[in-house]
């Protein structure tokens, strides 16, 4: 079970025991971190949750490509970590 340090969101960060960290970038995209490089994700921030397009993930930072089974992993950690902090999550 992944854990998360609740009430995190309120400086649009929230970070995980497992070394990854989700950050809100503005209403629009939210960032992904882990092991030193970072993905972002397009959708929408809502009043009561959020909708993520994780068609929006193509490469890392570092040029490096994010292929399939990774976006399923990062979509699944994103939602685990928007839900810790009582937002829901529609994949759009």
């Amino acid at each position: 079970m992944i854990m998360f340090k609740r009430g995190c969101l309120n400086r649009g960060r929230i970070r995980s025991d497992e070394g990854f960290e989700v950050t809100l970038i503005g209403r629009s995209k939210v960032r992904y971190k882990e092991a030193g490089r970072t993905v972002d994700i397009g959708g929408e921030l809502l009043t009561d949750g959020s909708a993520l397009e994780p068609s929006t993930m193509s490469f890392w930072s570092d040029g490096t490509p994010v292929d399939d089974a990774l976006k399923a992993r990062i979509v699944g950690r994103l939602c685990a970590a928007l839900q810790s902090q009582g937002m829901s999550v529609d994949i759009t």
